[in-house]
Formats: structure tokens, sequence, C-alpha cells
């Protein structure tokens, strides 16, 4: 999901582990950069209790 305006958006995602994150991070990274997109910091990272999928 992302929300936000153009200046301050915002992404949530759901992933199976924190390394799956940290390596897609990895990956995604260079590719921001290259297009001009800064990187405000490190994700805020929560524990999902519950995943209902249907």
């Amino acid at each position: 999901m992302c929300f936000g305006d153009d200046q301050d958006i915002h992404v949530s995602e759901i992933w199976e582990s924190r390394e799956q994150l940290e390596a897609f991070g990895q990956k995604l990274r260079p590719h921001l950069e290259a297009a001009g997109m800064q990187v405000s910091g490190e994700p805020e990272v929560f524990e999902a209790l519950n995943v209902e999928t249907f």
C-alpha cells in the first residue's frame, strides 16, 4: 500500500520475514537512488499478529 502526497510518500508492506525485507531493500535502494528518490531512513517494522488471506 502506498499513500501520501508527492513530497511525502509512505509505503506499507507485509513480508514473510525480516530477512526477506532486508534482501529486497538491498536490491531496491540503488534503483530508487538512480531515479533521484531519497530514502528518509530505515523502515519501521511491526510484527503482524494475524494475517488473513482469501
